[in-house]
């Protein structure tokens, strides 16, 4: 599942940056965790339906478990329409380390692939992502027991003494009915940070909410967002089913 369904919109919302880093890097176990495994399991498939004005959408995410090295892994999936997106994240501290992706937009398709070859410096009060778009996964593993603020580090990002930055914020557990279903789910914002007199700007930012299911493994059963500079309309991605498949 994509924040963004439609790629035009996604040009002028997500951050996408690609750095390099160098081989004499510190090692990944170095970061210390903020997120930790809610038991993910093998095989898991999960739809989604989107809907954007009278636009709808469906997607399909996929986990597999995976061992390199004597790392754990999840091998996150995410299809539909017009994007096929490929994440590796370890299990324990779900650190998100190699992202692949396909996307079709008009006549053209192009693809792009990152890899973090050297871990940054965070502290276990941040979240480490490769794309905005690994939070929808990512964030099953936020602490729901001793909830807290989180803040987000984005791929080349240098934190929030750059100015703008975005946490993650708890805000209650509450019943909600998704696709005629009731829940009881965690709700989570993300939160925009503007410095000086950018603040003024804040009430024009569309807000943006997460609910995740009350019981592990947490999947996500709602997303409510802003669909983009330029549009008043606004993207609700909701939960159609569940299921575990066999792995191959």
């Amino acid at each position: 599942m994509y924040f963004i369904n439609n790629p035009r919109k996604a040009f002028a919302v997500i951050l996408f940056i690609q750095v390099l880093f160098s081989s004499n890097a510190q090692n990944i176990s170095s970061i210390v965790p903020a997120l930790s495994d809610p038991g993910i399991p093998d095989g898991e498939e999960i739809r989604y339906i989107s809907t954007v004005g009278d636009e709808v959408s469906y997607s399909t995410l996929r986990v597999r478990h995976e061992s390199r090295d004597d790392i754990q892994l999840f091998m996150v999936e995410n299809i539909d329409a017009e994007n096929e997106r490929q994440v590796l994240i370890t299990r324990r501290g779900m650190i998100p380390l190699e992202s692949n992706s396909l996307s079709r937009v008009d006549n053209a398709t192009y693809e792009n692939s990152t890899r973090l070859l050297r871990a940054p410096t965070v502290s276990g009060e941040e979240i480490f992502v490769l794309s905005i778009d690994d939070l929808t996964f990512l964030l099953r593993g936020y602490p729901f027991d001793d909830p807290r603020r989180l803040a987000l580090r984005i791929l080349g990002q240098g934190g929030a003494d750059e100015g703008f930055s975005l946490e993650v914020v708890y805000r209650r557990k509450e019943r909600i009915e998704v696709q005629g279903v009731e829940y009881q789910a965690h709700k989570l914002e993300l939160v925009a940070n503007l410095p000086g007199a950018m603040a003024l700007f804040r009430g024009a930012i569309p807000k943006t909410f997460l609910w995740f299911s009350d019981e592990a493994p947490h999947q996500l059963l709602r997303y409510e967002g802003g669909a983009g500079f330029g549009s008043s309309d606004e993207l609700v991605t909701e939960m159609i089913s569940y299921r575990r498949i066999s792995p191959d």
